[in-house]
């Protein structure tokens, strides 16, 4: 087990956060029950929709460690983009930062849908 999961193994949520008190208007009081939890939603980014087909096969895919969450998670998705821009027809011509404030503002769209709170 790692270091991280050893030291949040029955860890109650002491945040006063609006996500601590989300997973506590859900009844999850502790970090197990939070992964517990999270891991039962619906994840409506990436989903299929009812008589949708399934994605067969992603552009990309790498295991991360937590640690790779933020700055290189980042780098990855901005790197990817810019080869994207370089050969795709139709967005060619755009700068990177265009195209990752595009990027940014359908995550946000996409994360305002049904499935963006979690259920109590």
């Amino acid at each position: 087990m790692s270091d991280i999961v050893t030291r949040l193994l029955n860890k109650p949520l002491t945040a006063a956060g609006p996500i601590t008190r989300l997973f506590r208007a859900a009844g999850v009081h502790d970090f197990p029950g939070a992964a517990h939890h999270v891991l039962r939603l619906r994840y409506g980014m990436t989903g299929v929709l009812v008589g949708a087909a399934p994605i067969e096969r992603f552009l990309h895919e790498e295991p991360i460690t937590v640690e790779q969450i933020g700055a290189y998670k980042n780098d990855l998705h901005r790197r990817f983009l810019r080869d994207w821009i370089a050969r795709t027809e139709t967005v060619r011509g755009r700068s990177l930062d265009e195209v990752w404030r595009i990027r940014e503002e359908c995550i946000a769209a996409l994360g305002g849908g049904a499935h963006a709170t979690p259920a109590g």
